[in-house]
């Protein structure tokens, strides 16, 4: 056969072969039978065979098939950073800003969709192999933010379907709406303004925490949420400090220390116009008071039992404001009232400026003292310290594992471990028992300089996507959520993942101090190291459950602006299983707290004699 007729065939061949490829997709298109969506904004088609997710201002199409990238979202958005055109565009650039981050191509283009003006962005992730774009679209103080992405086999397959649901979108004549203001400032609550805070707690409650009931029955929460009701429709009147005593106990029944009614702001605000708080820190051992630290100078020794503070006794003062703490286990409890002492006493006793203390010396004597008030207890910054309490020891104190200290969390833990290393270090203790949590990356970041082996920081994530959550909560993109039809929980059970190589990876003895302080995150390490056997756990049982719910939402009541917390998520350790206990060390050492405060640490002590008989057996 002649070799240029040959060449003229394949050519031929190829180009019929595009023809049918891009007129199926075309046709694929056409062939579609279509729905219609709208809201008070816009109206859109989208394939009647695909499902839809709604949440506030907030829709998202998909497939049930597909990978967990593929989708296509509208989100409408009504915030001062889309005020006017000009800050529509700010906006947008610092889109493109956060986008450059993560994309590895990124293609911008200046548009209109059904006359408005707007801004295109394709972009390409080439280490997870996905492709799409964002449209955003202005009108009338409004940005409309339309996203499209998949695999970048599902991008082409699709794009000729995206393409006609952005052709179809028509916008309406809107106003946008200004939300309606109910907080009340300057004046007590009526019964029903109060009654109407109490029934909008007990809603975002069951609407949003994953398992509510786990701890306290669904009937006995409706029997104490009435009688509450009854309780305020008692009175005329009622101010928010006294709202928050009676709805307070409600939402600590549930046993969840991700779930609570604060009081912090109303607190930081009463300091801010210079209300004076008690100035003793306190320890509890059994119902008693005990002096930890003396910031009023008052030559009270620490350890003295405190009887009673102004004529009431301690045992009713603890049993008063435990009823108010949200927690996992007994032992959190305890400890979160010992760290806010001065907050919980000035929540159930209100303003005071000095405090009749009545208290026991050693030799049984009992005597009183006056005590003025003070501004407020700084305390002291120590997030994360290094010591050798022994040679060839090291010891490290992690007191929290928030993002926000990230970066001096990560510089710190790098230098550490290189010291280690070069000291010749045997034996490492790392110190969780003031830890209240973090993030699980920063987690990850410190479990990996001592394991070799591929790991998890959760066994599985349970995800409620309550409307609330979809709305103001953690950000999911309502595709993801159609996929899963009428189920409202998304469930992620992560790979083991295998730990990054270190020069600096510890490989001696490792002992992880844990109590009633360690708590969130720092249980999910706890959790690792016993699940893992990485190394022995020793001091109390966990502050934190095991398998506990995390991830919570700020929802402030509409009247009296209370900040009600509410957990999303559900998180099952490692192991994979939920018995409702905290972790619980390998070697447990039985805490006298008054011989903490007196300098004598029972754990650490317990650790290093376990090291010191290790080696004498050696």
């Amino acid at each position: 056969m002649n070799i240029k007729l040959l060449l003229n065939i394949l050519v031929l061949s190829f180009l019929v072969i595009l023809v049918l490829f891009y007129s199926n997709l075309g046709e694929a298109s056409s062939k579609l039978v279509w729905k219609e969506y709208s809201n008070q904004y816009f109206k859109i088609k989208y394939p009647a065979e695909w499902n839809k997710a709604e949440a506030g201002n907030r829709v998202g199409f998909a497939p049930i098939n597909g990978s967990i990238y593929f989708g296509f979202d509208i989100d409408v958005v009504t915030t001062e950073d889309v005020s006017s055109f000009e800050k529509f565009q700010n906006r947008f650039k610092n889109q493109i800003k956060k986008l450059h981050s993560s994309a590895s191509e990124i293609e911008v283009e200046e548009i209109s969709i059904d006359g408005q003006p707007a801004y295109k962005i394709l972009a390409t992730n080439s280490l997870y192999q996905i492709k799409g774009f964002i449209i955003s679209v202005y009108k009338n103080k409004t940005a409309f933010d339309l996203t499209f992405t998949g695999t970048e086999e599902e991008y082409f397959n699709y794009y000729n379907v995206f393409e006609e649901m952005i052709n179809s979108i028509k916008f309406y004549n809107f106003k946008v709406e200004e939300e309606e203001i109910k907080l009340v400032k300057g004046r007590k609550l009526t019964s029903k303004e109060a009654i109407e805070d109490a029934l909008y707690l007990f809603e975002k409650l069951e609407e949003i925490h994953p398992n509510l009931y786990k701890y306290y029955s669904k009937q006995e929460a409706y029997v104490y949420f009435n009688q509450i009701k009854e309780e305020i429709s008692k009175k005329d009147e009622i101010s928010k400090l006294e709202l928050y005593k009676l709805l307070a106990p409600y939402v600590a029944s549930f046993k969840d220390g991700h779930t609570e009614l604060s009081i912090y702001n109303e607190y930081n605000s009463y300091l801010e116009q210079g209300g004076k708080i008690f100035p003793l820190k306190v320890v509890i051992k059994g119902d008693k008071l005990f002096v930890g630290e003396d910031f009023a100078e008052s030559d009270i020794s620490v350890a003295t039992e405190i009887l009673s503070i102004n004529g009431v006794s301690s045992s009713e003062i603890l049993e008063t404001m435990k009823k108010n703490i949200s927690y996992d286990l007994e032992g959190f409890r305890i400890k979160r009232l010992e760290d806010d002492f001065p907050m919980w006493l000035w929540a159930n006793y209100g303003k005071k400026d000095f405090f009749a203390v009545k208290f026991k010396i050693k030799s049984g004597e009992v005597k009183s003292v006056f005590l003025k008030g003070i501004k407020d207890i700084k305390k002291k910054e120590n997030d994360f310290s290094l010591s050798y309490p022994d040679e060839g020891v090291a010891l490290l104190k992690i007191n929290n594992f928030y993002s926000e200290r990230g970066e001096k969390f990560k510089t710190f833990v790098d230098k550490s471990f290189k010291e280690i290393k070069s000291k010749k270090c045997k034996n490492l203790i790392i110190d969780l028992r003031n830890n209240g949590g973090g993030t699980s990356i920063l987690v990850s970041y410190l479990y990996e300089y001592i394991t070799n082996k591929p790991y998890c920081t959760v066994k599985e994530t349970r995800y409620k996507l309550s409307d609330y959550v979809l709305e103001h909560g953690e950000y999911f993109k309502l595709s993801q959520v159609a996929k899963l039809g009428n189920k409202r929980v998304l469930v992620e059970k992560p790979e083991l993942k295998k730990p990054n190589k270190n020069q600096y990876k510890f490989n001696g003895c490792i002992y992880v101090l844990i109590g009633k302080g360690t708590y969130s995150a720092a249980v999910n390490f706890a959790a690792m190291v016993k699940d893992f056997i990485t190394g022995i756990l020793v001091g109390e049982e966990t502050g934190g459950y095991a398998s506990y719910y995390g991830n919570s939402v700020d929802i402030e009541l509409p009247y009296s602006g209370l900040t009600l917390k509410v957990a999303t998520t559900q998180n099952i350790r490692p192991a994979g299983y939920d018995n409702g206990k905290g972790v619980l060390p390998d070697v447990k050492v039985d805490v006298d707290p008054l011989m903490l405060v007196q300098g004598k640490d029972q754990v650490l002590e317990t650790v290093l004699q376990m090291i010191k008989n290790k080696e004498i057996n050696q």
